[in-house]
């Protein structure tokens, strides 16, 4: 199999079949080559099934958004996947940010690392952008009521929800 690289975001793929003595080649956007490339070549390709949404309180009073990470079974989860390098956030969503899911300084650091860590499993899995995964946190944290933080019992960390594959909230595996 050949990768031909033509622009950023078509790629063409091409293959030999011995069998049929035919030569394919089909163009595919880059998001679905990237699937194609990390199914086919990484050990990180599991599926994962539900997402859990942590919280903190490691510099402010009150919990904020430690991350939200998706999880293949309670103890597997995929990491580090296949996704645009992390932008700078900004605008909007920087506000809501500094709100909702603060670092402990004025780097993005933190932010940086959940994203390549784990929001990055949701662009290689669904396509979801840097943005809207951010954004999907923001929105499942603010959608929580004071008795979701209970279990948590004043912990500077902690799981709180979990979600299904649409985002509506499950029960914890």
């Amino acid at each position: 199999m050949k990768l031909h690289n033509s622009c950023n975001s078509i790629l063409f793929i091409s293959f030999y079949n011995k069998k049929r003595l035919m030569f394919y080649s089909f163009v595919l956007p880059h998001v679905l080559l990237s699937s194609l490339y990390y199914s086919l070549y990484t050990s990180n390709n599991l599926p994962y099934q539900y997402y859990l949404l942590s919280i903190q309180k490691w510099c402010q009073s009150s919990y904020q958004i430690h991350g939200l990470w998706p999880q293949t079974t309670t103890t597997t989860y995929p990491i580090n996947c296949y996704a645009p390098a992390y932008t700078p956030i900004s605008g909007e969503l920087l506000d809501e940010m500094k709100q909702y899911w603060a670092n402990c300084d004025d780097t993005q650091d933190f932010w940086n690392h959940e994203y390549t860590k784990h929001l990055s499993c949701m662009y290689q899995q669904y396509g979801i952008s840097q943005e809207d995964s951010f954004q999907i946190a923001i929105d499942l944290f603010k959608d929580l009521d004071s008795n979701d933080f209970e279990p948590c019992k004043d912990q500077d960390d902690c799981y709180v929800a979990c979600y299904n594959l649409d985002f509506q909230k499950i029960t914890c595996p």
